[in-house]
């Protein structure tokens, strides 16, 4: 509602302080970035919520509005839910941002309880170790017996690891889209990547990660398909959430009041080009002389550009 009300015009122009962040409902994040702009902002919110209350110049919708909006954050029990939100997530931003990284593979509260005092100490104590049971309760079931067999099946995958490609490890992971195990394919795999990882050089001194055996070993390891097929999983197993998420902020983006009209097929390449702008921005500058080369050889021999 605070985020609402200070996009007004007439309200964004009398406000001073920081820019209020929309409330995410489905992410941890979208509450504690709100919150921690909402704390710092406090004085400023309140200063204009008190001047517009009274304030004749305003229509009265609005002023009644800010009276609403003062007197929430008037009460005691708005300060202490918003900084107790706020301790909670600054604990589980770090982890939750580097478990929705792009090339993360998984090895390297809200509670609503209804009172009729939430001035009373007691109550206040009550909500904050509700919440709290509530993230612990989360965490447990997130990372419950049967997850992590599923974390122990990414683990044998990675090259690193002393149970590289264990197939009693493996397995779990193979068993959610019911593909089937071959035992000698993991055996050769194992022996020739152990060989290959040892003699190859990696140019970039870091360590051998399931992405790179994919990228190096691509040809190989289309002879073993259950292999290859379970690194894929592996890779794509914590991502996969993030990124379907991400692909929709992306529509949400691009889909914009100026663009209803567009035919399905343009706006499926506009979304593609703004979710892969890692890749376009190539265009730009290292991929620049490669696409004008191309660009030439299509206009002299009339060639295909893909």
């Amino acid at each position: 509602m605070l985020y609402k009300f200070c996009r007004k015009p007439t309200v964004a122009i009398l406000y001073k302080g920081e820019t209020l962040k929309r409330l995410l409902d489905q992410r941890w994040t979208g509450h504690f970035f709100t919150v921690s702009v909402i704390l710092r902002s406090f004085d400023d919110l309140t200063i204009l919520l008190r001047e517009i209350n009274s304030s004749p110049s305003y229509g009265a919708d609005v002023r009644v509005e800010a009276a609403g909006l003062l007197r929430a954050m008037s009460e005691p029990s708005f300060r202490f839910i918003a900084e107790m939100v706020h301790k909670i997530l600054s604990y589980l931003d770090p982890p939750n941002l580097m478990l929705q990284a792009e090339d993360m593979d998984l090895l390297t509260v809200e509670e609503r309880i209804i009172y009729e005092d939430l001035s009373n100490d007691t109550e206040l104590r009550r909500l904050y170790f509700s919440c709290i049971d509530a993230v612990c309760g989360e965490m447990k079931e997130r990372f419950g017996e049967r997850n992590c067999v599923l974390m122990d099946a990414l683990r044998s995958l990675d090259p690193e690891n002393s149970t590289f490609l264990d197939v009693s490890k493996v397995k779990p992971l193979l068993d959610l889209t019911n593909t089937p195990i071959v035992e000698s394919e993991y055996t050769v795999a194992h022996q020739f990547l152990s060989v290959q990882m040892k003699d190859s050089f990696q140019a970039d001194g870091g360590k051998w990660t399931m992405k790179k055996v994919l990228q190096h070993f691509q040809k190989p390891l289309e002879a073993m398909p259950s292999v290859i097929t379970a690194l894929k999983h592996a890779l794509t197993f914590g991502a996969s959430t993030a990124l379907c998420e991400n692909s929709f902020s992306t529509l949400k983006n691009v889909l914009t009041e100026h663009r209803l009209s567009m035919l399905h097929r343009r706006k499926a390449n506009l979304i593609k080009l703004a979710f892969e702008k890692d890749l376009t921005k190539k265009f730009r500058g290292e991929w620049k002389d490669i696409v004008l080369r191309r660009f030439h050889s299509v206009a002299q021999r009339r060639l295909p550009l893909y």
